[in-house]
């Protein structure tokens, strides 16, 4: 029906600069130049039909034709280089009556030999993301200069056990098994996966900008009830919230787009006249980068 209203979606302002900060795990400051996870420098990514940019120094990115003014912050601490390996083998050391858990990985590969990787001063440890241990932390044996603990012709991690929730860890039910998910920290990595890990920022980032760069409205209006009756075997299923339509207005939005439904009313008794509230919020689209 006619009478559709408008608001806006928020107060923030639409953004034309975005500042990004990657993870600091797995960065090397005197190789990589950077406490911290870097976005690709000077790269561009295409994104629902625009093009966005990085800076020389690969900490903001901007957007062509956008001259908003207002800038922003990204958080990308939760992306970092990681390698996340696969337990293939556990073996079971006794020594002086204690019972220890190496594990083995045999997908390492030849050209991965971590004693190479290592951060000087920090203290390499595994993290394993499944199984009975997933989410604890272990070191790994190492001395101040040397990776020791790691044997890379049998793709071997020897754990130092630890105090963990009152048990001692790996131990009792608490142990490695074959097919377990671990990562490893406090180590660096070869540039491979420091370039995927910046590239999976960029697009992360590159979405949080696209959806703040355009003024976002909330509309609100009713369906016609007639229309809703002769059609509603079609589309009475489509006014749920989190649904899409194809929304234009001749005075707010002649253009047109496909718009989400973000809720709905339902007059008691008029079971056809729903009242929906939509959002021009952008939809999530691909990437295509040169």
């Amino acid at each position: 029906r006619s009478g559709v209203g408008r608001r806006n979606d928020g107060d923030n302002q639409p953004i034309g600069r975005l500042y990004v900060e990657g993870g600091k795990r797995n960065i090397d400051r005197s190789k990589y130049g950077s406490s911290t996870l870097l976005l690709p420098k000077n790269a561009i990514l295409n994104y629902e039909l625009q093009t966005y940019r990085t800076d020389a120094d690969g900490m903001s990115i901007t957007c062509d034709g956008n001259n908003h003014p207002a800038e922003d912050s990204y958080d990308g601490s939760g992306v970092y280089p990681m390698r996340e390996g696969t337990v293939s083998e556990v073996v079971q050391v006794v020594e002086g009556g204690s019972t220890f858990y190496d594990i083995k990985d045999n997908s390492i590969p030849a050209s991965l030999n971590f004693n190479d990787y290592r951060i000087k001063g920090e203290k390499a440890t595994i993290v394993f993301q499944s199984g009975a241990l997933a989410g604890r932390e272990f070191d790994i044996v190492q001395t101040e200069e040397s990776l020791t603990g790691y044997i890379h012709e049998e793709r071997r991690f020897k754990l130092v056990p630890a105090e963990l929730d009152g048990f001692e860890m790996p131990g009792g039910t608490f142990i490695p098994a074959v097919g377990d998910k671990y990562a490893l920290f406090n180590i660096s990595l070869p540039n491979e996966y420091l370039s995927n890990a910046s590239q999976k920022m960029l697009e992360e980032a590159v979405k949080y900008f696209h959806e703040h760069s355009h003024p976002t409205f909330m509309f609100e209006g009713e369906v016609d009830p007639i229309w809703a009756r002769q059609n509603w075997l079609e589309v009475g299923g489509m006014f749920v919230p989190g649904g899409h339509i194809l929304f234009s207005d001749p005075q707010f939005h002649p253009e047109g787009s496909v718009i989400r439904i973000i809720a709905v009313k339902t007059p008691i008794g008029e079971p056809y006249q729903p009242e929906l509230t939509l959002s021009n919020a952008p939809l999530s689209g691909s990437f295509a980068s040169t």
